[in-house]
């Protein structure tokens, strides 16, 4: 470890503890707790399943209104199901199952969330799919109805 590098006392027991916890409130809707779980300065990189919202949001600000004009954009339909939780001292790393509809056409994306924690928030958060062929063919299908 470097002396820039942030440290953290947390351990990975309490870093699933956390996860579980953000899980359950992004699930319930709880935007406030988990706007509050992310540092001010957060940064976001979605990979090309994201679609128009693929690339890197910085801030809290940011963060909020890319994922609130993705959950209008399925008009309510976007769910995911978390598969599987891995911690370290500072990382969790999230396997997520999402799925939407728009127009008849299937949103199937499986994916790894990866969040760095500093200070108990999540400072960066980068999603990865497994196979984004579908999300390409999804996003190719309703280019359309993609808002500018």
């Amino acid at each position: 470890m470097t002396d820039t590098e942030p440290t953290t006392t947390t351990t990975p027991a309490e870093l699933a503890v956390a996860a579980e916890a953000l899980w359950r409130s992004i699930h319930a809707g709880d935007v406030e707790a988990v706007l509050a779980s992310f540092d001010p300065n957060i940064t976001w990189v979605n990979d090309e399943t994201g679609g128009p919202w693929a690339g890197t949001f910085q801030g809290v600000d940011a963060v909020a209104g890319m994922v609130l004009e993705f959950q209008l954009f399925f008009d309510g339909t976007f769910a995911q199901e978390v598969i599987d939780i891995a911690t370290s001292g500072r990382r969790i790393v999230s396997l997520v199952r999402e799925s939407a509809t728009k127009h008849d056409h299937e949103f199937a994306n499986e994916s790894i969330w990866i969040a760095e924690i500093v200070d108990g928030r999540t400072t960066s958060m980068h999603t990865l799919s497994f196979d984004p062929e579908p999300a390409r063919t999804f996003w190719a299908a309703v280019d359309n109805d993609v808002p500018v």
